[in-house]
């Protein structure tokens, strides 16, 4: 009977090991996402060769991201007072890493959530990377650079000169992230959720899911997305095959749309966070999963009633602010901007503008949990000759930048409207594509490709304060009542956002009585 007995044991024991071992290597199939932040090593400088495999760090300093080196530079008061009296400069960061075997067959990627003014990025003493426009990041595939006989070392160069007209900080300043993943899997910000109709009864919910890894291909790919309340209950399932042999190198499915009955609308006072899992399964097996948060809330723009959120008018109480956290510098801490919505919230605001830039992406998570409506700003100036803060011309990278933007932040229900920049709609030559119509073409045709990756939103352009004709405030004439005149681009724009002048806005609205006017 003993005998029997340790028979048994050993028989459950060999099971619950086998399962687990089951259970570690599909999970081993399924995304991973590490945080890359920490055991960073720094210089300040221009330093030769550092991006060299073997080049000796032993002297530099060791920290953790996210990072501001300008923050920790001297005060110069012979520096420019617009970037804080600190003084533009280089500097380097390295890490080395060792590889795990469970990555070898499968897809691994570093992500850059940004860098800051601009920077580049190496793997082993190749370039992988970078960004010339350090507000937005990028991901790098480096499956075949990566060594798992040795150690890693990622190298990343950081700038922060550029045409900046106010204080940027430096570095590595927001996270940075390996993720690891099958070749079948949802491309970067691939999942897109909507909510066409929203009643008190009923939320219709629609959800696009970008698959990379299908080109020319004919697996069976079943797209299964589940929906869970903010309490963590599922509420919805919607799924698909995704096609075969599409010719495009990430494939946008969308699913069959999914009803929500009484559904738990965010607002400001109630910020209800649904999530959707969404998992890719090929033959059965799931190669990808990702969970993705979204709200449900309706957003209209009226000249009659300004802006209604849940069918209810509600008045924008906030402040146009730069990204930095004051006198943390610029590094993306998650819990000091927690701090300032809270501050800001308890002050009884509602509302922040991304002045000038795209926030990071705890900003957006922190908005949506807390109920701030955001309008999020892509650019201070259009154009590569003047107060441009990208290394590339812009005319260059503005497509890519949209894109990335859009499709980073559209399924955040704090984000209520798309502002594509900040003072702009006179002197074109500022921008090195004139049209001639003062912005008019360059905001339509920036407008087709926001509608591209979301047809949600309506979109703005803030305005310098200018009259039509390009009349500048320092004009003389610029007070004379018959140029009281709203600039031409403001009168095309869905939402026209005007910098200060607000004693001008019945004169404008005289001369364009359609415009749905924002204080920006």
């Amino acid at each position: 009977m003993k005998n029997k007995t340790i028979l048994l044991m050993g028989t459950i024991i060999c099971v619950l090991m086998c399962i687990s071992t089951l259970a570690q290597s599909t999970n081993d199939n399924i995304r991973k996402n590490q945080l890359f932040n920490f055991g960073w090593k720094f210089k300040s400088g221009e330093i030769p060769n550092a991006q060299e495999l073997n080049f000796n760090d032993n002297d530099w300093r060791v920290l953790d991201l996210p990072h501001d080196f300008q923050f920790e530079q001297p005060w110069d008061q012979t520096a420019n007072k617009g970037r804080g009296f600190k003084t533009l400069g280089i500097a380097w960061y390295r890490k080395t890493f060792k590889a795990d075997a469970s990555w070898v067959g499968r897809q691994v990627f570093l992500d850059f959530e940004g860098i800051m003014l601009h920077g580049e990025v190496w793997l082993n003493g190749k370039k992988i990377g970078g960004t010339s426009y350090g507000y937005l990041g990028f991901e790098t595939n480096i499956s075949n650079l990566i060594k798992y006989d040795d150690v890693n070392v990622v190298a990343v160069r950081s700038s922060t000169e550029g045409g900046s007209r106010w204080y940027t900080g430096g570095g590595l300043f927001r996270d940075v992230h390996l993720v690891v993943k099958d070749p079948i899997s949802i491309a970067r910000h691939g999942v897109f959720i909507t909510t066409p109709k929203i009643s008190n009864q009923n939320a219709e919910v629609s959800v696009q899911v970008e698959v990379a890894g299908i080109k020319n291909k004919e697996y069976q790919l079943e797209i299964i997305t589940k929906i869970f309340s903010p309490e963590g209950k599922q509420v919805a399932e919607t799924k698909t095959m995704a096609p075969k042999k599409s010719n495009l190198f990430e494939v946008e499915v969308a699913l069959p749309k999914v009803n929500i009955a009484n559904p738990q609308l965010w607002s400001c006072e109630t910020p209800h966070l649904y999530s959707a899992e969404v998992s890719l399964v090929v033959d059965g097996k799931v190669t990808d999963k990702l969970t993705e948060k979204f709200g449900i809330r309706t957003i209209e723009f009226s000249k009659e009633f300004g802006l209604k959120l849940n069918g209810k008018k509600v008045f924008l109480k906030g402040v146009a602010n730069h990204h930095d956290l004051g006198a943390l510098g610029a590094a993306a801490h998650e819990t000091a901007i927690a701090r300032m919505m809270d501050k800001l919230k308890a002050f009884g605001f509602n509302h922040i503008r991304t002045s000038h830039n795209p926030y990071s992406e705890s900003f957006f998570k922190l908005a949506d949990e807390k109920g701030i409506l955001v309008v999020d700003e892509l650019y201070d100036k259009w154009g590569s000759q003047t107060a441009w803060a990208g290394s590339a011309p812009w005319n260059d990278i503005w497509y890519n930048n949209m894109k990335e933007w859009i499709k980073r932040d559209r399924n955040h229900p704090s984000v209520i409207l798309w502002s594509f920049g900040n003072e702009l709609q006179f002197q074109e030559e500022r921008w090195n594509w004139p049209t001639t119509d003062w912005g008019v073409t360059t905001y339509k045709i920036m407008d087709v490709v926001a509608k591209r990756y979301d047809p949600t939103r309506k979109t703005t352009v803030a305005m310098y304060p200018a009259r039509a004709g390009g009349i500048i405030r320092a004009n003389p004439d610029f007070r004379i009542k018959e140029n009281i005149v709203p600039p031409e681009l403001a009168t095309v724009t869905e939402v026209a956002s005007f910098n200060y002048t607000w004693e001008d806005y019945q004169e404008y609205l005289k001369h364009a009585p359609d415009m749905i006017v924002y204080q920006s």
